[in-house]
């Protein structure tokens, strides 16, 4: 939350961001959204092409953009780091392994 106020403060001072925007971390369902409805069709890729996983990872995090983007452009959103989301999961979603 303090990356994303200082972000705007910065963004705002510079006038790189319009008025009326700022940025914010998501939901856990707008967050969930973007990752799972913008998946292509799982007979055009395998995970390995939009994921790091213990496979292909080497234990290691990676850059951003280094696999191919989901459906609505955004890349990574499974796997390399874990997801940081606005709202609080219940126990339940986090035995799901909802990464939050």
């Amino acid at each position: 939350m303090l990356f994303c106020e200082r972000l705007n403060l910065l963004e705002f001072r510079f006038g790189t961001l319009s008025s009326g925007l700022r940025y914010l971390l998501p939901s856990e369902a707008q967050w969930e959204c973007a990752c799972i409805k913008g998946q292509p069709d799982r007979s055009t890729y395998t995970m390995s092409d939009v994921a790091w996983s213990r496979e292909n990872s080497e234990s290691q995090t990676h850059p951003v953009g280094m696999l191919l983007p989901n459906l609505f452009g955004i890349h990574d959103m499974f796997g390399n780091v874990r997801e940081i989301c606005l709202d609080i999961c219940t126990e339940s979603l986090n035995h799901q392994g909802s990464g939050v």
